[in-house]
């Protein structure tokens, strides 16, 4: 790796998980995609790229992440657009579910909690 890409990936390190702060051509080197792959990941809704006040785009380091893991899926497993944009979207949901669940878990918890309590008071 380059010097100027170490300095790109040790900046992305530092950055703000949600500060939109790559501009198009960074977020591609720093995930190994081209500029086409970016575009598409964004045509696909996979990523959403923050309008920035002067009117450009700018990527985030979460975005970052998940073009680097399209791009591994991509080269790794060699997963077509279509495989990969619905293993993703599959990801995102379990993702989703497993929050869900662990919300679910904690309600579940402080009520056990709550009525326990309620018990002790009544005996």
């Amino acid at each position: 790796m380059n010097e100027i890409g170490y300095e790109i990936r040790v900046h992305a390190v530092q950055a703000p998980q949600n500060e939109p702060v790559y501009h198009p051509s960074v977020a591609a080197a720093l995930s190994g995609l081209s500029l086409d792959e970016l575009d598409r990941a964004c045509q696909e809704g996979l990523i959403t790229p923050k309008v920035l006040p002067d009117g450009s785009v700018g990527y985030t380091r979460s975005d970052i992440y998940q073009l680097s893991r399209i791009h591994r899926l991509r080269e790794e497993l060699g997963l077509d657009w279509d495989a990969l944009v619905t293993v993703m979207h599959l990801r995102a949901q379990v993702l989703r579910m497993r929050r869900e669940v662990d919300l679910l878990r904690q309600l579940l918890a402080r009520r056990r909690e709550e009525l326990f309590d309620l018990l002790q008071s009544m005996s």
